[in-house]
């Protein structure tokens, strides 16, 4: 009978985590907008600063949209190799006179994320720093005036939207998009609600993605945080060019500052899709990311040890491999010697994940004929876990 104790085990710590996770979701309330002239921060006061290389095709709308929420500038650094074709991209834009001399277009002597991002801090001349991907798409006009408010609360450093994928318009048919879309927005659905319930359990955020975050700018044109952003090694030897998003995430919590959640229809980024094998790679270096991440948050964060839900997740994130293990053994010993049992609970899991899927396939009618690559997405966490730890040397920006 051991291994049904085992599955019951999970079964039912799952379902007080699933239960915690809707209560604390169901309480969230987003920061409410201030009537307008009572912000203390306007758009006219924000810098938007996207490190490139090559642009995505989503560059152009992109621009335009970050464009339409009237910043004082967009600064966009590229290496000098790729300044000639960001700036055809730029041009082919065809953004109105007014619009174009907000655009400022700087560059550095190599690819490197992090000094571009370093070249473009130290450029801003706006009281907030918003870093945008080159994919990201922004709702619409008002996204700026629906985070700002954030920063009414002197108590706050950074603020993080919720992020979904953008499938562009002509892709949206169950004929064109690929598998590879399918698990990507997949796998951003499910996200989503993790991070609201731990803001809204503990006023907490592993990490705000990198698709858009948003910043005060004296923490990032503080000299200590620049040196240290653009000398971080992994185990002192291995320098990082990717997890720039968690050092940003890491260096509000242990500098006392807050990251709120504003999860708005208003505030919701969108990401490009990979549409490609290429997903299989970026899943890898998320959750390389993911597992240095949380081991640093442990070490360097001291807020963590006060909350004992974070620090819970915390953890079972890191030890996911062995409690998959042992899952994996339980259901296997309980098919061969409790069959009746095992079945009944296997159809009940079926029965209980039907909703999840159903609100996806709802959010994303098109990709009903990949349904199968979402329910992968959901598992695949059972070899990218694996192989993750086993390449956590792997510091590569591209790989």
């Amino acid at each position: 009978m051991a291994a049904p104790t085992i599955l019951a085990i999970f079964w039912l710590w799952a379902r007080i985590d699933d239960k915690i996770t809707a209560d604390a979701v169901s309480k969230y309330q987003p920061v409410s907008c201030s009537r307008p002239g009572l912000s203390s921060i306007t758009s006219d006061q924000v810098s938007i600063i996207v490190p490139v290389l090559y642009p995505e095709p989503t560059f152009k709308s992109g621009l335009r949209l970050w464009l339409a929420n009237n910043p004082r500038e967009v600064i966009i650094v590229t290496p000098n190799e790729c300044l000639e074709a960001v700036s055809i991209t730029i041009k082919e834009a065809n953004l109105p006179n007014d619009r174009v001399s907000k655009v400022r277009l700087l560059s550095t002597p190599m690819a490197s994320k992090r000094m571009q991002m370093k070249r473009a801090i130290e450029a801003a001349c706006g009281a907030i720093i918003v870093s945008c991907d080159d994919g990201t798409i922004w709702p619409g006009d008002t996204f700026l005036e629906n985070m700002l408010p954030c920063f009414d609360d002197p108590k706050v450093g950074a603020a993080a939207a919720p992020i979904t994928v953008s499938i562009p318009k002509e892709r949206q048919d169950d004929q064109i998009v690929t598998p590879w879309e399918t698990a990507a927005a997949r796998a951003s659905f499910l996200r989503s609600r993790g991070v609201l319930s731990a803001y809204a359990i503990a006023r907490w955020c592993w990490v705000m993605a990198g698709p858009t975050i948003i910043c005060r700018a004296e923490i990032l044109k503080d000299p200590n945080f620049l040196f240290a952003y653009t000398n971080d090694y992994w185990l002192g030897r291995y320098k990082l060019e990717p997890d720039d998003d968690t050092f940003i995430s890491r260096w509000i919590h242990t500098h006392n500052w807050e990251i709120v959640i504003q999860a708005k229809k208003e505030t919701r980024v969108g990401r490009d899709a990979k549409a490609t094998a290429a997903l299989i790679t970026q899943m890898l270096r998320w959750e390389r990311s993911s597992i240095r991440t949380f081991l640093r948050t442990l070490r360097d964060t001291p807020g963590i040890w006060r909350k004992p839900w974070v620090l819970r997740k915390t953890i079972e994130r890191l030890v996911r491999p062995i409690l998959t293990a042992i899952h994996i053994v339980a259901w296997i010993f309980s098919f061969i010697h409790n069959p009746r049992f095992t079945c009944m609970m296997l159809l009940y899991y079926i029965w209980e994940a039907a909703p999840t899927y159903a609100a996806f396939l709802g959010q994303y009618p098109y990709m009903w004929r990949h349904f199968w690559a979402a329910v992968i997405m959901d598992y695949c966490y059972v070899l990218t876990d694996v192989w993750a730890w086993a390449t956590l040397n792997n510091t590569s920006w591209t790989q």
